[in-house]
């Protein structure tokens, strides 16, 4: 059984509805749900099940990323009970065993993949 403590936002689905407390988390609504960014959602479902999930996005060539309303049906889809934004942009960026996995882009001018410098993460260890 999973449960998440993280700081983030903003909330994206409660107890299986959409919920998105845009203006709560300080985000303008015209733009904030209809903007295509990067994103790391995550959410648990009614058995208890962790969905994590990194959508990359700015690099027209490989992905545009989502707006907050498609990564609501993201969660949705994957079952999420209750699920909430960790990252938008250059932050999202999955690494597993030493490997990265996405395309980090921390601006739609960027030259390439480019991490965003922050001071948290989530990390899933194997016991």
């Amino acid at each position: 059984m999973w449960g998440i403590v993280a700081g983030g936002g903003p909330a994206l689905v409660r107890n299986g509805e959409i919920y998105l407390n845009i203006v709560d988390n300080g985000i303008i609504p015209s733009q904030g749900v209809t903007e295509r960014h990067p994103r790391t959602p995550a959410g648990v479902t009614a058995a208890g099940e962790l969905r994590l999930v990194t959508i990359d996005g700015r690099d027209p060539s490989t992905s545009v990323g989502v707006t907050l309303q498609e990564a609501v049906q993201v969660m949705k889809r994957l079952g999420a009970k209750d699920a909430l934004s960790l990252g938008t942009g250059g932050d999202t960026t999955l690494i597993a065993n030493n490997t990265l996995y996405d395309r980090p882009m921390d601006s739609w001018t960027a030259p390439g993949p480019t991490e965003r410098k922050v001071g948290n993460a989530v990390v899933l260890v194997k016991q």
